[in-house]
This record gives structure tokens, sequence and C-alpha cells, in this order.
């Protein structure tokens, strides 16, 4: 018996649940990241919704929360390790995709769509991380992020596009996606990456290193 069945059960005969609803609920858990002092912060991508808008002499945007193919399927492998299928079948139009997604013996579906492009290879990969979002969506997987209110950010706006966006100070530029994921869900990104890259180090480099990251750390409060 593995340490995650030995879990499961353990938390089933604790609350009371069956494990099946235990793994359902590991299924739709938040998606969340540790950072190395221990701090537990979203784990989840913002993108533009809509076109810009003014208010005064100052343009906007609203940016809404959504999870990538790559999470949703890093997700299942947790839960579900080989115990789970997807297979895709395109739909007459051309321009959209039906996603069979099979976990532990039942089967949900989500279609994915995408407008015409030049690039055919561009259009597949749109269309497959759609459907698969759509159909691990019925799972629950994701689906707390239709309860989050958008985030407006002031832009600045160069050739009727976003260029960059700004904190609420309205003077510290966020230039790329990944600062803008990381402002908004409340973490510094020099902090997240610092986290990751001690992460990835062998255990005995971490142990070995421990008051230089330490100091490190504290540097960056």
């Amino acid at each position: 018996m593995t340490n995650k069945t030995k879990q499961t059960k353990s938390q089933v005969k604790q609350f009371g649940l069956t494990e099946n609803e235990i793994l359902a609920q590991k299924l739709a858990a938040p998606f969340t990241t540790f950072l190395e002092d221990g701090t537990e912060v979203p784990s989840i991508n913002w993108r533009q919704l809509g076109k810009h808008f003014k208010k005064g002499d100052k343009f906007f945007v609203e940016y809404t929360p959504y999870l990538t193919a790559i999470q949703i399927i890093e997700r299942i492998n947790e839960v579900f390790p080989e115990q789970w299928n997807c297979t895709y079948e395109e739909m007459r139009s051309g321009n959209a995709l039906n996603c069979c997604l099979e976990i532990n013996g039942s089967m949900r579906s989500g279609i994915g769509t995408a407008f015409k492009k030049p690039d055919d290879i561009d259009k597949d990969k749109t269309m497959e991380s759609d459907s698969i979002k759509r159909a691990a969506l019925k799972y629950g997987i994701g689906s707390y992020l239709k309860d989050m209110k958008g985030v407006h950010l002031q832009v600045e706006i160069v050739s009727n596009k976003v260029e960059f966006a700004y904190m609420e100070d309205g003077k510290t530029k966020l230039h790329t996606p990944h600062d803008v994921n990381c402002y908004i869900n409340g973490v510094k990104p020099i902090k997240l990456a610092l986290s990751k890259a001690i992460k990835e180090l062998d255990p005995k480099l971490q142990q070995e290193n421990k008051d230089a990251i330490v100091t490190v750390w504290d540097l960056l409060k």
C-alpha cells in the first residue's frame, strides 16, 4: 500500500467520506504553490478579457483567471496517475475538437473551438487545449475560478495594443504576463523564481546552503 493510499484511507476514516469523494475533492482543489518560507500562494494565470477601456485620461484592462492545459494534466496525473486517458475527435466543421477525458473509469467530454488561422498547427493546439479544459471542468477541475472576480489594472497603450500594465500605484510597470500573474497572485516574481530554483536543487545541496538561502530570502522581504 502506497503512502498516498494510506493517507486517503485515513482521510476516509476521519471525515466519513468515500475514497472517490476524497479524490474528487483533490481534483477540484485550488491550484497553489508553496514559497521557500512555507507561504502558500495561488498558482493561476491571468489574461486580458476583452478590449482595453478608458477611465478619465487613463486606460485599463480587465484580467480574468485561467488554467493552462499543462496544469490540468499535471493535476490529473497527481491524483490519478496511470488511471486516465484522453482522446480527441475532430468535428465536421474542422474548427472544433471533441475531447473525451476518462478518469478512473468515468468519462466526460468537452468541445474546443478555434477561429480559422493560417497556421493549422496553432489552430489544433488551441482546440486541444480548449477541449481538455472544458472536459476537465466537468470533473470540477478549476471550477472555483468561475466565482473569482476579474481584476482591473491600468495599462499603457501603444498602437492600440497593451504595451505593459501598472501596479496599483500607477507607476511600477508589469512588463510580462508572468509579472502580471505574480502581482495579482500576491507574490514577488523573484521570490517565486527562487523558490522554484531551490526545489530543483539536490536535497544535499539545499542542506549545505541552508544558511545562504535563508539570508537571500530575508533580503527579499
